[in-house]
């Protein structure tokens, strides 16, 4: 190794963030139905967007994704490395979990697709049967935790930078079909984390505030505010481009089954 070869070796060292530059580390806690986990660092992040992002929801809920805010993240946390997939729901469900709320048959059929259909209560039920399982806590992410391992370190409004393109996730008109895809399709952010953007919705566990006035600066779930509705981050496969921006927030009924909601788990390590 020449002079040259090593300047430029340790320049690239110093220049890559150290919570970037290591390969994550992964792990599963069962190897019967239990997701594969990412370690994440501790870091902080802004969370929101500036009010200057043309691409905010119009009208009442233009505002929903402000004040930006910095939120530290001061404990090690694991997430689920894919959305949970069909083959795991269906052994949450032949486990006596899961509401026994059965997935359809085409979902079905594919294990590596993402469990889809799915609502908030049952989400919670998933993660409820994994914790009974593992003796792990098993948890849906906060908000806060899922758009700092969405953004993975980036500031842009994509993890991918200014634009998310065809080739970086499933968005309408990215595969020219309605159609779900298997995890794992398109490259990972960052993180080493897939499809948190695009594909299928991923509930939080946050009760819903039409603003970030007030939000935790910890990660910790915000469990006040209209306890009656929940948040779906990441948008899904279905939804236009500008809704897969890290920031974008979608509310819905916790009750409510949609071809575009699945979910992803988090415990902290």
């Amino acid at each position: 190794m020449n002079k040259t070869t090593k300047w430029f070796l340790v320049v690239l060292a110093v220049a890559l963030p150290a919570t970037l530059a290591a390969a994550p580390q992964t792990f599963r806690d069962c190897d019967d139905g239990c997701p594969e986990m990412v370690v994440l660092p501790p870091g902080e992040f802004v969370m929101g967007s500036p009010e200057s992002d043309t691409d905010r929801f119009p009208g009442a809920r233009r505002k929903s994704e402000g004040p930006q805010h910095a939120v530290r993240i001061a404990y090690s946390l694991a997430v689920g490395k894919y959305n949970v997939t069909a083959a795991e729901w269906q052994a949450c469900v032949a486990g006596g979990g899961c509401n026994g709320h059965k997935l359809g048959a085409e979902n079905m059929r594919q294990g590596r697709l993402p469990a889809w259909n799915i609502a908030w209560v049952d989400a919670q039920a998933y993660v409820s049967w994994l914790s009974a399982k593992t003796g792990k806590p098993y948890r849906l992410l906060s908000e806060a935790e899922w758009e700092y391992a969405a953004r993975a370190g980036t500031t842009t409004p994509y993890y991918t930078g200014e634009e998310f393109k065809p080739e970086h996730g499933n968005y309408l008109g990215s595969i020219g079909r309605f159609k779900l895809t298997e995890v794992g399709t398109y490259p990972p952010n960052p993180f080493g984390l897939y499809d948190m953007v695009g594909n299928v919705q991923q509930w939080v566990a946050d009760c819903v505030h039409w603003n970030y006035v007030g939000a935790p600066d910890d990660g910790s779930v915000w469990r006040t505010g209209d306890c009656t509705q929940h948040l779906a981050r990441g948008a899904g496969w279905y939804d236009s481009v500008g809704h897969h921006r890290t920031a974008a927030r979608l509310i819905g009924d916790p009750f409510v089954l949609d071809e575009s909601l699945g979910l992803r788990v988090a415990r902290v390590m």
